[in-house]
């Protein structure tokens, strides 16, 4: 199964630093751990829609339930280690991973998108309080860990999405309006209506009663990424068009290596290397095009050499929480840094 890495850039971390052939950008990877039986996943969207990931509860250590041999894709640091061990443990079928939480089920054999069972302990389907007080809780209760959305909804939602730097505003851009919580812990704006305030133009939110007619500096994209099915903003770079434009990373690598989905972008990174672009890309070496390149062992600031090879690495991989061994399962060993920072 492929391991699911986020690229965050710098709209979050506000830091850029430029890369080289092994990553050429602003890489963090993205270990936040949320409590409770959550019902969205990492991201689901953001300011408009988007498609991303975010997990279901803290990363699991491994997975004892059912087995995960068939699906495509390794989520284990977003929660459970697939789709159908999700459905084990938190009760979450495919069908909402794939909508809310922008999970992929490829291949997962999905035990719960069968009709709903009252009686089973999962919430699913139509079950409401109404139809199976068995397995959901009644209007304006929620589980331990979990809290009530602001919009009046009794939808529930984790504690732990308070304050977590995703900004849960009245537009419930990830579905959740969070402003009565001291403004989603402060991720929201002041302007954002559900705060008490007014939406105000050219203050980076879309939100209120805005849209890309009326307020463009706020709403409307940068038109490079029209072609583009998903919006990886939250990530680093709007899509994979524009990552190539702002870091040099083709959609080759963001699908191999960042699990990032370039359907229907024009991947222009994506053909034949130009040397002297300043981009560090296909067959070029230091060797070959030094204009592009760094030489053996060098690395841009921000990023440390690998502890086997020449790759050069995100400093910030260091102690973030994901393990970069000798097995290189992100691709870096970072071993030689007090094991990883202790990872």
């Amino acid at each position: 199964m492929k391991s699911c890495k986020c690229l965050m850039g710098v709209m979050l971390s506000a830091v850029l630093l430029f890369g080289t052939a092994f990553a050429a950008n602003t890489l963090l990877k993205v270990n936040d751990e949320l409590n409770g039986y959550a019902l969205k996943g990492y991201i689901s969207s953001v300011e408009q829609s988007l498609n991303s990931t975010r997990s279901i509860g803290p990363a699991a250590d491994e997975n004892n339930n059912r087995g995960c041999t068939d699906c495509e894709f390794d989520f284990t640091n977003y929660g459970s280690e697939c789709c159908d061990s999700a459905w084990d443990e938190f009760g979450i079928d495919c069908m909402t991973l794939e909508a809310n939480y922008n999970w992929d089920c490829s291949g997962c054999l999905c035990p719960g998108d069968g009709e709903a069972v009252c009686g089973d302990g999962f919430c699913s389907g139509d079950e409401t309080y109404e139809t199976c007080p068995d397995d959901c809780n009644a209007p304006g209760e929620c589980d331990a860990g979990q809290i009530l959305d602001c919009d009046g909804s009794d939808e529930c939602w984790p504690e732990s999405w308070i304050g977590d730097g995703f900004a849960d505003c009245q537009d419930q851009a990830y579905g959740a309006d969070l402003t009565c919580y001291d403004c989603d812990g402060g991720d929201c704006p002041d302007s954002d209506p559900g705060c008490g305030g007014t939406a105000e133009c050219g203050d980076g939110y879309c939100n209120g009663d805005e849209t890309e007619a009326s307020c463009p500096e706020d709403c409307a994209s940068s038109g490079s990424c029209d072609d583009c099915e998903f919006d990886f903003t939250p990530y680093g770079s709007e899509c994979c068009d524009t990552a190539w434009d702002e870091f040099g990373i083709n959609c080759a690598d963001l699908e191999a290596n960042y699990s990032w989905d370039c359907s229907g972008c024009n991947c222009p990174g994506d053909g034949d290397p130009v040397c002297g672009d300043g981009s560090c890309n296909g067959d070029e070496t230091y060797e070959t095009c030094p204009e592009d390149c760094n030489a053996p062992g060098e690395c841009d600031a921000g990023y440390v050499s690998d502890c086997v090879d020449d790759d050069c690495c995100p400093e910030s991989w260091i102690g973030d929480g994901f393990a970069d061994c000798e097995d290189q399962a992100y691709g870096c060993d970072l071993t030689c840094y007090d094991n990883d920072g202790g990872d």
